[in-house]
């Protein structure tokens, strides 16, 4: 492994940035750790050198027209939008991604490195991660520009169009029906329909994709075990289908944020080009811990780096793309949140928002183990491979190490069939080995003698004869709401994180559905039949006294070995109702000058991956931005998108919307009136796109 890492670095062009001592450096030392720790010192030496260059602006004495804080998968497409036309500050807490974060196979190891990945463990559960050290979850989150994008699966998933319908009902603005959001999907994306349709696997809805984006997105070239889950789901009665168009329930292969096997992060896409861009100025290891006010307008911000407190000045917007935890850790350290809360730590309130921090949610579920007998369906990653991926993009190490297929469905208690809520999601086949375990170990904070313990009896086995391949059951839209509150007015504390897993009920309940289903198709499914899948035999330790497969057995595995999907959003909600933090522009209330455009911003999870989602918010943020202050100018390119999909439905979900209920509380008294109203508006769309259920 150690040999293959520096061939990959080394192939990556990472000698031409710290030179090509390393083999002999590195020695007998943990490779990966030593080249990411190598990397981020160089990186931050250039960049202390940098900011020594540049005195006056490090002092404030430049003003901006807009400070992004936070150059993640958000910010980074925010940064590039605002400086086509303004003056733009970008601060970002880390550096450059590492270029092994090129390598989609490397996923789950840059994951368990701090150089990567930004850890933090959430508060003990009562009703979940009992197995986890601690009843900690751990949750990672890419550090440094392009955020999560660098180290996440690089699933791009919209999620459903109620998802969006719903947030339009919400806010009580239709600008954010899924009729609306479209164009702001279409607007990024560059989808390869070559890659998707051209080979027959997926045909797809060009209406639906966009092709003059800048991110290039696509399906694998090889799928594997990907075609027989796919066979083993439309077993099910799940038709296949395109899951980045609408759908009532389907299967798919994933669609990647990749180009040339190369994964393609935010930074990459959106911030590389504009590097030398007048008008964008990029500050890394800025740690920004509070937004300065006069009255209650912000002027700027107040950062941490290299030991020194600095200041920077804006003349119109300080625009939050943090993430999900550290944009309400920012807003509550400047004095924007529950007053309560606040004047504990001693900290000046500003305004009382008592919902920041509020609202948390993930997607949250456990995997189901199959021993398959099949074992060259598993590529091992080698030398070879590692050529492989250098030379033509392919190979093992072109493919994530989870997410090879996607399928989503309702369960016994949706609200109503067509909008799934059960998500039930392929992951390669690999052999399970001591370093496996350690991995595994490393990114869930569960105890290693646990989980040699779950898989013995694949560890017992030769190599040779099998390979493993995991279901990743998830509950796609979740109850149970969390929160994240300052632990001190000190900002190099961790904030405390609660996701409050499974505290509705009806979560677990649902779950455990999906598992009996995943369980079901998993060993009865002819095409797995073939491969002589079987559930891993070994029950979890602590579940052993519950007959095996029962009820009671999936729930007990739910809640012993539960697994977050690093999908948090939801913090920072925008609403209609005045106690919502921010209104539907994304501007925080009871302040002026500041927005917050990143995932925190949902006041619903999406029911797939959140990236496509987030992608979409930093579009139609961005453009609210521009017209805001680009109201009385002749700048009409920006939105070149805009209305192409109005008209009736989006005329008619908002008559129906109307001024009906005040979309208080959590939604559940006017859940009648949401379902009416988004099935009214998802059935014009699938007739008006011709997009039938198969």
């Amino acid at each position: 492994m150690d040999q293959l890492l520096l061939n990959l670095s080394y192939g990556l062009g990472l000698q031409q940035t710290i030179g090509w001592f390393l083999p002999i450096f590195l020695g007998t030392v943990n490779v990966l750790s030593s080249l990411l720790a190598i990397f981020r010192y160089a990186d931050k030496s250039a960049e202390y050198n940098r900011q020594n260059k540049d005195l006056k602006e490090l002092e404030g004495h430049v003003l901006y027209d807009f400070i992004i804080v936070g150059g993640g998968t958000s910010g980074s497409i925010v940064a590039n939008r605002l400086s086509q036309h303004y003056k733009v500050l970008l601060l970002d807490r880390g550096g450059e991604p590492h270029p092994l974060t090129a390598v989609p196979g490397l996923d789950l190891k840059l994951r368990s490195h701090l150089e990567s990945a930004q850890a933090y463990l959430t508060e003990p559960q009562n009703e979940s991660c009992l197995s986890l050290i601690n009843k900690q979850s751990l949750w990672s989150q890419g550090t440094g520009l392009g955020g999560s994008s660098t180290i996440n699966s690089m699933t791009y998933m919209r999620g459903h169009p109620y998802d969006y319908d719903i947030w339009a009902y919400w806010t009580k603005d239709k600008r954010w029906n899924y009729e609306s959001v479209l164009a702001y999907f279409l607007k990024s994306e560059n989808y390869c329909f070559k890659c998707d349709s051209g080979r027959g696997r997926n045909p797809t809805h060009p209406a639906f994709h966009g092709s003059e984006g800048e991110l290039h997105l696509q399906k694998p070239d090889k799928t594997n075990l990907a075609n027989i889950f796919i066979h083993a789901m439309e077993w099910a009665g799940i038709p296949r289908a395109d899951l980045n168009a609408p759908f009532i329930r389907g299967v798919d292969l994933p669609t990647y944020t990749q180009h040339f096997g190369r994964r393609l992060s935010t930074r990459d896409v959106f911030l590389n080009p504009i590097r030398n861009r007048e008008n964008l100025k990029i500050v890394k290891y800025a740690r920004v811990y509070k937004v300065l006010f006069d009255g209650d307008r912000a002027y700027g911000v107040e950062y941490e780096q290299f030991g020194k407190v600095k200041h920077a000045g804006v003349t119109k917007e300080v625009i939050l793309s943090a993430g999900t935890i550290d944009t309400p850790k920012i807003l509550l350290l400047s004095g924007i949140g529950p007053e309560q809360h606040l004047k504990q730590l001693e900290i000046p309130v500003i305004y009382n928002s008592p919902q920041i921090g509020e609202n948390l949610q993930d997607h949250v579920g456990t995997i189901l183990p199959f021993i398959i007998s099949q074992p060259d369906l598993h590529e091992n990653i080698d030398l070879k491979a590692a050529q492989e991926f250098i030379d033509n993009g392919t190979g093992p190490l072109s493919f994530p190490s989870s997410h090879a297929a996607f399928s989503i469905l309702p369960s016994s208690q949706a609200e109503f069939v067509v909008y799934p809520d059960i998500q039930i999601t392929l992951s390669p086949p690999t052999v399970i080995t001591p370093m496996t375990i350690s991995t595994l170990s490393k990114i869930y904070n569960i105890n290693e003698n646990v989980l040699t313990q779950f898989y013995s009896a694949h560890l017992k086995q030769e190599k040779s004869t099998n390979a493993i391949f995991n279901l990743l059951v998830n509950y796609a839209r979740p109850r149970s709401r969390g929160s994240i509150k300052l632990k001190s007015n000190n900002f190099r504390d961790d904030p405390i994180i609660d996701p409050n897993y499974f505290s509705v009920k009806q979560d677990l309940e649902i779950l455990v559905e999906g598992l009996k289903i995943g369980y079901e198709i998993g060993e009865s499914a002819p095409s797995f039949k073939k491969l002589k899948a079987q559930l891993n035999p070994t029950p979890w330790p602590k579940c052993s006294g519950i007959l095996f497969k029962s009820d009671e057995y999936f729930k007990c595995l739910a809640k012993e070995f539960t697994l977050t999907s690093h999908h948090f959003v939801g913090t920072v909600r925008m609403g209609d109702e005045p106690i919502s933090p921010l209104d539907s522009e994304l501007r925080v209330r009871g302040v002026h000058g500041l927005r917050v455009v990143d995932a925190s911003v949902m006041p619903f999870i999406t029911s797939m991956d959140t990236m496509g989602a987030v992608i979409m918010i930093a579009e139609r943020g961005s453009g609210f931005i521009l017209e805001q202050w680009e109201e009385n100018s002749n700048n009409t390119n920006y939105d070149k998108h805009q209305g192409q999909f109005g008209g009736v439905v989006e005329e008619e979900i908002i008559n129906l919307v109307g001024d009906e209920g005040s979309g208080g509380g959590e939604g559940e008294a006017a859940k009648g009136n949401i379902n009416h109203i988004v099935t009214h508006n998802y059935y014009h769309v699938v007739k008006k796109r011709n997009i039938t259920d198969s």
